[in-house]
């Protein structure tokens, strides 16, 4: 692209005398008035209502709902994990403080659910998935042995492992 030279600069119309101004009318139209549709109000308090105690919990987590309601069959599994996972754990859970008891509980939850979801609609079944979430999930209790999570990881994954076989 060649350079202009400052002559050209110069000698070129500037915007406001290149074009004339012409004046456009616009006219005005009037619509109609639409009034939107009142939806009565659905809160979040009417929706976990509605739901039972484990769409509860997932609400309250956070967690990804799954694209298809869970079966019943989800269900127990699930309820049969979360009983896996809080073997031998009752000594510890209970020497929590308060506020570390209630986020143990939900992450054992939560952990419990991506577990299920792994076992009823990954294509794959991957156990290091499951031994992963298990192994931080345990982590989570502050001052805890690294020998007795992946002792406790290892005994829980197995024990998943042989509930998914059935």
């Amino acid at each position: 692209m060649p350079i202009p030279d400052k002559q050209t600069k110069e000698s070129a119309p500037k915007p406001s005398e290149a074009m004339p101004e012409k004046e456009i009318k616009v006219e005005k139209i009037s619509l109609p008035e639409v009034k939107p549709e009142v939806a009565p109000a659905i809160t979040k308090e009417a929706e976990a209502e509605k739901a039972g105690p484990i769409e509860k919990v997932r609400e309250r987590i956070g967690a990804v709902k799954p694209s298809a309601p869970p079966t019943t069959e989800e269900k127990e599994t699930e309820a049969k994990i979360e009983k896996i996972l809080e073997e031998d754990l009752e000594d510890t859970y209970f020497n929590l403080p308060e506020g570390q008891k209630k986020e143990f509980k939900e992450s054992g939850e939560q952990t419990a659910w991506k577990i299920t979801d792994i076992i009823y609609h990954k294509p794959k079944f991957f156990i290091i998935r499951i031994v992963n979430l298990i192994r931080g999930w345990l982590k989570k209790i502050p001052g805890v042995n690294k020998f007795f999570v992946e002792q406790e990881t290892k005994i829980k994954a197995e024990k998943i492992i042989e509930l998914k076989k059935k």
